[in-house]
């Protein structure tokens, strides 16, 4: 019997990750101790050389075991620390350098927004007008690029991995009027993300190590695509919402929260190792594919692919969308 080394590595890494992430949550081990999980990232360099080093030596199984455990621990550290894993990232509340921008569109616009390590308030307002309200902890300020039909904010450049990365604060209006394309780079970030009433012909989100929380009440957006890794993120969904896209979680968790009154189809991809609670909701199934029973009569639907690996997605939790 020929044994599949990729499978063994990524099989015991997740039943590590799982074990850890079990211990921590059960208060076997201090969450304390995980405040500043994120900056063990280079283990990740680690696991993957040492699985490399040893390929073709008599120690290649040892090496496989060692890179695996590393690496599950790493994963299971940082999804169980959840947001607390960035909290301190920066040293210190922003609020030493400020930097404030405003401005409009003539029609419809594209927004990039792309932060390391901080604070994102995003909100939209009627009419045509946009501003950014920037602090960091030191003098290094963000670069905003913008001209009658884009808008471009990039944090200083920095990695947030690093331990000197200095913390940011951005306060971000946007308006609710024009159709607007939307992306978003948050790197251990915490996002509020209030886009209700907005029209988006397109909604990217990366959040890595971090948390986001996304209001999509009464809005309308026509390809969302969700990306999160190591972190967790929610969705908030009313019956005047009309979105169409991705949700995806990595080593993390999605919640959305939607009323009955609201079309809502959810395609699952087929993984063992993505949790969901579909079945426990008053859902139609068909495969991989639930439904609400009113979806092919609602004038307004929320249509959405979910997947990931080593994460879960809740729909309609009992604690809410935090």
């Amino acid at each position: 019997m020929r044994l599949n080394r990729g499978l063994l590595f990524w099989g015991l890494a997740f039943i590590t990750a799982g074990a850890v992430a079990l211990a921590i949550r059960q208060g076997i081990v201090p969450s304390d101790a995980l405040v500043n999980a994120w900056r063990l990232w280079p283990v990740i360099l680690i696991a993957i050389g040492l699985s490399i080093i040893f390929a073709r030596t008599p120690f290649a199984a040892l090496g496989l075991v060692i890179g695996a455990l590393l690496l599950g621990s790493f994963a299971g550290a940082l999804f169980a620390a959840g947001p607390g894993a960035i909290a301190d990232c920066g040293r210190g509340a922003a609020g030493s350098a400020t930097q404030q921008r405003d401005g409009t569109f003539d029609g419809g616009g594209s927004v990039d927004l792309t932060l390391n390590c901080g604070d994102l308030q995003l909100s939209t307002v009627s009419g045509n007008a946009w501003r950014v309200d920037t602090r960091s902890v030191r003098e290094g300020t963000p670069t905003i690029n913008s001209d009658a039909d884009s808008l471009r904010v990039t944090a200083t450049d920095q990695s947030f991995f690093g331990t000197d990365a200095g913390r940011q604060q951005w306060t971000v209006q946007l308006p609710a009027d024009p159709t607007l394309s939307l992306s978003i780079d948050a790197n251990a970030a915490q996002s509020v993300l209030d886009l209700s009433n907005g029209h988006l012909g397109s909604l990217e989100i990366d959040a890595n190590a971090g948390e986001a929380r996304l209001d999509l009440s009464g809005a309308q957006v026509q390809g969302l695509d969700l990306k999160l890794n190591a972190g967790s993120a929610s969705v908030v969904l009313d019956d005047g919402s009309m979105v169409d896209g991705s949700l995806n979680a990595n080593a993390g968790s999605i919640d959305v929260c939607a009323p009955s009154s609201l079309g809502l189809q959810i395609e699952l991809d087929d993984n063992v190792a993505f949790g969901n609670n579909l079945d426990e909701r008053d859902l139609q199934r068909d495969g991989n594919t639930w439904r609400t029973a009113n979806y092919a009569s609602a004038t307004r639907r929320a249509t959405l692919h979910v997947g990931g690996n080593a994460g879960s997605f809740a729909l309609n939790p009992t604690e809410g969308c935090r």
